[in-house]
């Protein structure tokens, strides 16, 4: 079963979610379903939570965790994209198309990256 584990960060209450080792999502608040996951603190969650906490303080830009989204190939493809903007950069949706070579699905990009497991 999935393990996640919820801190309180300088954003709020934080949920992080592992699975096999790799990290599945990231919750802001109260937005797990209940039951969906059993609730332990495993080393892999500690990690990304001290990362995030790093993050928020100004001293981490990038991230060095096993990530395993899931998802459709498509939107994979999508949040594969994401992670290669460079902190404090953007992407218009028609750059992201042609980035993972769908330039006619630029609009559609936008259900995926609304459903991202990880914040970017």
């Amino acid at each position: 079963m999935k393990k996640a584990y919820f801190y309180e960060m300088a954003i709020g209450r934080v949920g992080i979610a592992e699975e096999y080792g790799a990290i599945t999502h990231v919750f802001f608040g109260n937005t797990v379903k209940p039951g969906a996951y059993e609730m332990e603190e495993t080393p892999g969650i500690k990690r990304a939570s001290a990362q995030m906490a790093e993050y928020f303080a100004g001293a981490r830009k990038a991230f060095d965790l096993p990530l395993a989204p899931e998802g459709t190939d498509f939107e994979r493809a999508v949040w594969a994209a994401l992670q290669t903007i460079p902190f404090g950069q953007t992407r218009t949706y028609g750059q992201i198309a042609a980035q993972i070579n769908r330039l006619r699905q630029a609009v559609p990009l936008a259900a995926p990256m609304a459903a991202t497991p990880f914040p970017c």
